[in-house]
């Protein structure tokens, strides 16, 4: 889940009009009549929170909407968190959200709890997904990262490329979280681009926005059963089988290993490589024309001028590492894993990985009580800490119960189970006590 949404009604118009008052130059406020009477200063602009977070100013838009900055604050009133919150309108999710009783479903649930339970260095912490079924509308608060994405970083070099060494240390990065996905968790995402890669502090670089992303599972020897019919992310960054006509389903993680090939191409070259602007054209071109690769000209650093052959060594694997990930079939696209061991990724194997960058073993349960947790209703009428705590706790001890009777309900489904299958057996074993008894 990202940080992007949709202007609805309700708290969003309420709060572009206090930002738009806010912003406003003094000179073109409509002036009041004519009086020599002091005017009274204006009324304190009303607070807008989503359950504990304050709205405080928008910070971006995203593919679907405004992204805001918010905050929470302890009970002495100082703020303890700031966060990314994004509006997603409810149509947006028409496709992921099954409206069952006025909630999300089970599976939509389990998504949103297991994408909750991340633990990456390189991708965003998704911490609240809050459901206002009046406006339906989906709110989904993430970690702040202050420092923009890594679209915006490249569009501000000169050249609009980044250097090669540069490069290296983003899409080391990137490469680590998507392997994490891949292969531990189980989830494509669906939509990478250099604006998900989001930059934190010290511009570590990070994967946001799961809105698309999907949790597969897995055969018994391993291997992704995460086939789909259905279109996902940006269509500059789609993947030639998911432009061919001709093909009903496809792999979504060979279609991840693609997206990120563009993505490295655009950070590399400062374009990307299909420029037709029309949907349709821009799927044909796609499907059926090669990509080209133009000598490379990133800014280099000085002790590595342009045309030495430590540069044109570097360049050469960099174009290897991009005609891997961006093979036209799918079965030749090199893997996540992989791209960890390319001798660029690697710079020639100088460079290891860390074992948190490798997160070997790293797996995500899901309990109960994270299904019951995963999205919380927007509660209305909060004007304290003190009222959110006691909301809170109240949802909370009526998940409790929630849980406590699904469980009961479960044991006596398996102890009735067990009972039918005990008499079951001990029928049998008359039956055939009866039988081999001798006649009278």
């Amino acid at each position: 889940m990202g940080c992007c949404g949709s202007r609805t009604e309700g708290d969003a118009d309420e709060y572009d009009s206090i930002l738009a008052e806010a912003s406003a130059p003094a000179s073109s406020r409509r002036p009041g009549p004519a009086s020599t009477a002091a005017v009274p200063p204006p009324a304190a602009a009303p607070e807008v929170r989503v359950n504990q977070y304050l709205l405080v100013r928008e910070i971006g838009h995203g593919s679907f909407g405004k992204v805001l900055m918010v905050q929470t604050h302890d009970p002495s009133g100082r703020v303890d968190g700031t966060f990314a919150m994004k509006k997603m309108d409810m149509v947006f999710l028409r496709k992921k959200m099954r409206r069952t009783g006025g909630g999300a479903d089970e599976m939509v649930k389990r998504e949103i709890a297991t994408m909750k339970k991340l633990d990456h260095p390189n991708i965003a912490r998704l911490v609240d997904v809050i459901d206002d079924e009046e406006s339906r509308t989906m709110y989904v608060v993430s970690e702040y990262l202050p420092n923009g994405s890594l679209e915006e970083f490249r569009a501000r070099q000169e050249s609009g490329a980044l250097a090669l060494e540069e490069l290296r240390g983003f899409v080391r990065q990137i490469v680590c979280a998507l392997n994490y996905l891949h292969t531990n968790v189980q989830i494509a995402h669906r939509d990478i681009k250099p604006e998900n890669i989001m930059l934190g502090p010290d511009n570590v670089a990070k994967l946001i926005d799961f809105g698309t992303a999907e949790v597969f599972t897995t055969n018994g020897d391993g291997s992704a059963m995460d086939l789909t019919s259905k279109s996902a992310g940006t269509p500059a960054f789609y993947a030639p089988e998911m432009c061919n006509i001709d093909i009903d389903e496809y792999e979504m993680l060979p279609t991840d290993v693609w997206a990120l090939g563009v993505a490295v191409y655009q950070l590399a070259y400062g374009f990307l490589p299909y420029k037709e602007t029309g949907l349709m054209q821009l799927m044909e071109e796609i499907d059926s024309k090669e990509i080209e690769y133009p000598p490379l000209l990133p800014p280099q650093p000085p002790q590595q001028p342009a045309g030495s052959s430590e540069v044109d060594d570097e360049e050469e694997a960099l174009l290897d590492l991009l005609r891997s990930m961006l093979a036209r079939d799918p079965n030749e696209r090199v893997t996540t894993r992989a791209l960890m061991g390319h001798k660029w990724v690697t710079k020639r194997n100088s460079l290891r990985f860390s074992a948190a960058e490798l997160a070997d073993g790293a797996t995500i349960d899901v309990s109960p009580s994270d299904l019951e947790d995963s999205v919380l209703p927007r509660l209305h009428g909060i004007q304290s800490a003190a009222q959110l705590i006691i909301q809170l706790r109240k949802l909370r001890s009526q998940a409790a119960e929630r849980i406590q009777g699904r469980q009961q309900a479960e044991e006596a489904e398996a102890e009735r189970e067990r009972e039918e299958r005990e008499g079951a057996a001990a029928k049998a074993t008359d039956t055939g006590a009866g039988s081999s008894s001798p006649r009278p």
